[in-house]
């Protein structure tokens, strides 16, 4: 489903689109047997525990008890882990799609009901305020312009904005004669 659309404003981590996987189901089951093993571990300790107290079980039991306990909480904790950073959604079928960066959805490759394969651009977020510019400049201009240097853009219609060189190139364009800046 595809929940945001060309133009719109995003925030970093936030939902643009849920996608049905088969990966979202293994890692929602991961998950659910990883807290199944840890409901049972705890039961197992407990008992152990209350065997021990009464100086039914010896202590290797109650040790042996204690590490699987510990080992399937740090099960618990990494199918977690795992099915919050990869989106799965509640009902454990989907994976959400989030935007990295805040900004304006700019590119939209996202149709309903598309097959994707990993790693396919879905979206390209840009934030407005913060552009790369790249300006071809005479040799004699690009000797004058240091990295850091503050510089205005002036936009058609006559606004300004302020900017600051990044970089310089070292050589010139063959073709050109012109250093990019």
């Amino acid at each position: 489903a595809i929940r945001r659309r060309l133009g719109d404003y995003v925030r970093a981590g936030e939902s643009v689109a849920t996608i049905e996987s088969r990966e979202a189901a293994a890692i929602a089951s991961e998950r659910s047997t990883a807290n199944a093993r840890l409901a049972l571990a705890r039961s197992a300790y407990q008992r152990e525990q209350r065997l021990f107290d009464a100086r039914v079980t010896a202590r290797q039991d109650l040790e042996g008890a204690q590490a699987a306990l510990r080992e399937a909480e740090a099960e618990a904790r990494r199918a977690q882990a795992a099915f919050a950073a990869s989106g799965v959604t509640s009902n454990g079928r989907s994976l959400s799609v989030v935007s990295l960066v805040s900004g304006r959805i700019t590119s939209s490759e996202a149709h309903l009901g598309a097959y994707v394969t990993a790693g396919t651009e879905l979206f390209r977020v840009a934030d407005p305020n913060r552009v790369q510019i790249e300006a071809s400049v005479l040799p004699a201009d690009a000797r004058r312009i240091q990295p850091g240097a503050r510089a205005t853009l002036e936009l058609i219609g006559g606004e300004t904005r302020n900017a600051t060189v990044r970089s310089v190139t070292p050589s010139v364009d063959a073709e050109s004669r012109t250093a990019t800046v």
